[in-house]
């Protein structure tokens, strides 16, 4: 049964789910030998203003994913 997929529930669920991820990979990002801060699955790198802009705006667009949905 695939109803709920369509529900906002089940989107709501989603968003916090990929965003959370993102954001505790900005949050465990570390420099390596050659300086360059990495998250622990590879999905943010760059230097630390990077990491830091790419978390700020993972929580930005996580809120208004939930705004335009309803959430």
């Amino acid at each position: 049964n695939l109803s709920y997929v369509d529900d906002r529930y089940f989107d709501k669920i989603t968003i916090t789910a990929v965003y959370d991820f993102l954001i505790r990979e900005c949050d465990a990002a570390r420099p390596d030998a050659e300086r360059i801060w990495r998250s622990p699955g590879r999905f943010c790198n760059g230097s630390k203003g990077v990491i830091d802009g790419l978390r700020s705006r993972f929580v930005r667009e996580k809120q208004d994913a939930l705004d335009m949905l309803g959430a």
